[in-house]
């Protein structure tokens, strides 16, 4: 309670909080911790739904930002044995889908904010390539986003800002 009324007084609403684990254990951000990444399950996808996604498990230090954390992990993509097991994600631009300038969607990437369960994913100009391509680039790359911030109870539901500014409106 006292760590909130300090937020809304200051209007300090950047700095993650620290989970109740944390807390019990003396704020102790020392070894790993379990998260899942979910990623584009490419055989439904292809069959029905743009937005279809399976998780994994992954181990990241432990960390007061988790959703950051873990969403930088994310962008990094699938890892082989993801693919081999029918995992996509459309955060890089190898193929040059995009287009022949466009780096990976970390690259554009600058952090997260919560603010009363709405989590900001914050991007420079150049994530709009991924974040206002095609109906179902967009499904894909903002599918994965959604469900692996979901995960963390205190996110229930995500923006994109761009540029420092909050988008609503998108082409497809």
């Amino acid at each position: 309670m006292a760590e909130m009324i300090y937020r809304l007084k200051d209007g300090n609403f950047e700095k993650p909080s620290r989970t109740y684990d944390e807390l019990v254990a003396g704020g102790s951000t020392s070894g790993t911790m379990n998260v899942k990444l979910y990623f584009g399950d490419k055989k439904i996808m292809e069959e029905s739904n743009c937005a279809a996604t399976r998780s994994v498990t992954r181990q990241i230090p432990k960390t007061s930002a988790i959703a950051d954390a873990t969403l930088r992990l994310l962008l990094q993509g699938v890892t082989p044995a993801d693919g081999e097991q029918g995992l996509v994600s459309g955060f890089d631009n190898i193929s040059g889908y995009y287009g022949k300038d466009v780096g990976s969607l970390l690259s554009y990437y600058h952090g997260i904010s919560v603010v009363n369960g709405v989590a900001t994913v914050k991007f420079s100009g150049g994530a709009m390539a991924y974040l206002n391509n095609t109906a179902c680039t967009q499904e894909e790359v903002k599918g994965s986003i959604g469900a692996t911030l979901l995960q963390f109870p205190t996110i229930k539901s995500v923006q994109y800002s761009v540029d420092g500014k909050v988008v609503t409106e998108w082409d497809a």
